[in-house]
């Protein structure tokens, strides 16, 4: 068991990030609304890449949450992989990014992402959204390895 796993976790949660401090603050808010969530981490796409494969088709995530600008592969290139391979191809992406711009929301769909989420610059908005975010895929969404 990793740091960031409890014996209570239920969900897991592929957060791909590659700023420490916007690391944190999500891992913050996530611990505080969804605990029963573990959180794995990779700092771009390439490294989420290595880390579903360390995981398996087992212990795949139950949903990826991704930065888009990233150094080697930014978060559209990593939906973009995704959506092609079969072992992940069913995860709910949701990219999230300091953009506003139409274009990144575009791509970001096009690509094959469930969802698109802009970081506030206000620090209460932004983790009010991630509250939202974290009660809907792990309150509201269920999951076929997880219905009894």
């Amino acid at each position: 068991m990793n740091a960031t796993e409890t014996a209570e976790s239920r969900y897991r949660l592929l957060l791909v990030e590659d700023s420490d401090d916007d690391f944190r603050i999500a891992e913050r808010v996530i611990r505080r609304t969804a605990p029963h969530v573990e959180i794995v981490r990779a700092i771009d796409g390439v490294d989420a890449i290595e880390k579903m494969e360390e995981l398996g088709p087992d212990r795949m995530p139950h949903v990826l949450l991704s930065d888009v600008k990233m150094p080697r592969l930014d978060g559209i290139e990593l939906v973009r992989w995704v959506r092609t391979n079969p072992p992940q191809r069913h995860l709910p992406l949701v990219v999230l990014t300091s953009s506003a711009e139409p274009r990144d929301m575009i791509a970001a769909y096009a690509a094959g992402a469930s969802s698109f989420l802009t970081k506030a610059v206000d620090y209460d908005r932004y983790t009010s959204e991630l509250e939202a975010f974290c009660r809907f895929y792990f309150g509201v969404v269920r999951y076929p390895a997880l219905v009894e």
